[in-house]
């Protein structure tokens, strides 16, 4: 899913979600768990 949030951009950016989804693309293995509370 880490390609579909790069690929929105220009709608993430204008938004918050971006600098919330950068923290989880830090870390992969809390990324699938934080993941699921954000979607």
């Amino acid at each position: 899913m880490t390609n579909d949030d790069q690929q929105r951009p220009p709608g993430a950016r204008s938004h918050r979600p971006r600098p919330a989804k950068t923290q989880l693309t830090n870390i992969p293995g809390k990324t699938q768990g934080k993941k699921t509370y954000l979607a």
